[in-house]
């Protein structure tokens, strides 16, 4: 974690902290970035990635600090598996995650825009960090790449991995908006014959009071039950951004978040699934005909450019 290696490395001058004083620094330091908190809980069942959340079914809650040192950075929530409960995963077994879609936000009172410069970074274990963005669209854990790595179980098959989040940018001239952060992710695993998890949410608290909050996690349990076919990167309507992230993933056969008839391969079959259903939302809007694939852009460009006249725009923050 950098933080705590740029407080390993600092050296007051001329005089010297004692050894025991750095350790008590640092006990303390990580008692204060991981402090009382539950993790995801994670494990095989049936061919599948089972994950557990503790804020609601589907979303694991998490706080990003508005103040202090540690001002919009958490580690939490880790993942865990522990065989002494029945769970744990297979020996050496590798975990990765899927960003399924762009970074969700609610603003207080409703799903609001984030503007290009917000994300959420995911410093990871091992590989390059991961940004997710208001924009930004499916991003695949793959462990040869070293892509999205959450880490490795015991030889005996326990499994405990924090990553870092940090909520950008951190500076007082452009604060960000306070509001309820969601990432949309989905569990994978080196092992064979184990599907990945189904979609969950880390839903980070930046601000919000205890109402807000709760209705906060009400909204993004919405997206998760009912889920509509054609829904993609599940954020409760099938829109421009499930073209998008069926088109990435065509063809693939291991990144399945657009694999609407669950056959095991992104096709074609996966996209007339979502033209059939573009336009539906939670709220039950009904389809929008949608031409081939290969004009499709325009007729979406023009939807999106439409609904933007008639309905507005909503811009999100609270904080003055």
């Amino acid at each position: 974690m950098r933080i705590l290696k740029s407080i390993i490395a600092w050296r007051p001058s001329p005089c010297r902290l004692s050894p025991l004083l750095v350790l008590g620094l640092l006990l303390a330091i990580r008692v204060n970035v991981r402090g009382q908190h539950v993790d995801i809980e994670l494990w095989y069942d049936q061919g599948q990635i089972v994950v557990a959340t503790d804020t609601a079914p589907g979303i694991q809650g998490a706080q990003f600090p508005t103040s202090g040192l540690f001002r919009q950075f958490t580690s939490n929530p880790g993942f865990i598996s522990e065989t002494d409960v029945g769970k744990g995963l297979g020996s050496g077994d590798i975990i990765t995650y899927d960003v399924t879609g762009p970074l969700a936000f609610w603003d207080g009172s409703g799903f609001a825009e984030l503007g290009v410069e917000v994300a959420i970074r995911i410093e990871n274990n091992g590989g390059n960090d991961t940004m997710v963005t208001g924009a930004s669209g499916l991003q695949g854990g793959d462990m040869l790449l070293a892509r999205n790595l959450l880490g490795e179980a015991s030889p005996s098959g326990n499994f405990h991995r924090h990553v870092d989040y940090f909520l950008e940018p951190n500076d007082d001239s452009s604060p960000v908006s306070y509001g309820a952060y969601g990432l949309n992710l989905r569990l994978g695993t080196t092992a064979t014959d184990i599907a990945k998890s189904d979609p969950f949410w880390i839903l980070f608290n930046y601000g919000l009071d205890d109402q807000a909050w709760s209705d906060a996690v009400s909204a993004f349990s919405a997206l998760l039950n009912p889920s509509i076919e054609g829904d993609y990167n599940s954020n409760g309507v099938v829109d421009a951004a499930d073209y998008t992230v069926w088109k990435d993933s065509f063809g693939a056969t291991d990144l399945l978040a657009a694999d609407g008839n669950e056959n095991g391969i992104v096709d074609r079959a996966d996209y007339t699934i979502w033209k059939d259903n573009f336009g539906r939302s939670q709220s039950g809007l009904a389809g929008v005909g949608v031409p081939e694939p290969a004009l499709a852009i325009p007729v979406l460009l023009a939807y999106l450019v439409l609904g933007r006249r008639l309905g507005g725009r909503r811009l999100g923050g609270l904080r003055s």
